[in-house]
């Protein structure tokens, strides 16, 4: 996700992937080449926290903008918790009425065929094997209805996981930004003591 925004914010600005390395190694000193940019853009090369700070800062925008498909990702993720609880309500109503249903289709069967006795025996076995494929229908669309929850379920931890995985980046850069911007201070403030030392003796 963050390699697609990469190629979205650099095409947004129009610079072509020589110029985004450009930008990178001229100002901030990373050796990017176009191949490194071509690499990133594709997933085949992983972003630093370092390089995600300073690619923030060379497309002007915020880091929770540069990870804006993240959010989206969060967003997925409540729609198919929502979903999954909707789901999970209707495959508890639904595996009820399918027990009924198949208690039913059993009682049925065992009626039917203590009665067959009375029946020819072609009326009785058809009477019989209809009931049994009735019960065989039931369990059938239970074990499908388990099925799917199950797939709904390892759908929720899957996405639950990536999006903790997620922020826990997030939080790391954050960081990594923070300590980077109090190290920028650090320099400034010790650029302005060396130059009001070097005006007070006199030096141009």
């Amino acid at each position: 996700m963050l390699a697609q925004q990469v190629r979205i914010k650099r095409n947004e600005r129009g610079w072509s992937q020589q110029e985004l390395a450009a930008h990178l190694s001229v100002e901030y000193g990373f050796r990017w080449h176009q191949t490194t940019v071509a690499k990133v853009e594709n997933g085949l090369r992983p972003i630093g926290l370092n390089e995600a700070v300073v690619l923030a800062m060379v497309f002007d925008i915020t880091g929770a903008q540069l990870m804006e498909p993240v959010k989206r990702r969060r967003e997925d993720l409540h729609r198919i918790t929502a979903r999954r609880q909707q789901l999970e309500g209707q495959l508890t109503r639904l595996s009820a009425d399918l027990e009924i249903n198949l208690r039913e289709a059993e009682a049925e069967a065992a009626s039917r065929a203590a009665d067959s006795a009375a029946m020819t025996r072609e009326v009785a076995e058809t009477a019989v094997e209809d009931a049994l494929a009735k019960a065989e229908a039931a369990r059938q669309l239970m074990a499908v209805s388990r099925d799917r929850l199950a797939y709904a379920d390892a759908e929720f931890h899957h996405l639950k996981g990536a999006a903790l995985a997620v922020e826990s980046r997030i939080r790391a850069i954050r960081l990594e930004r923070e300590r980077l911007e109090v190290d920028l201070a650090d320099l400034r403030r010790l650029g302005d003591a060396v130059l009001e030392d070097a005006t007070r003796h006199g030096e141009p």
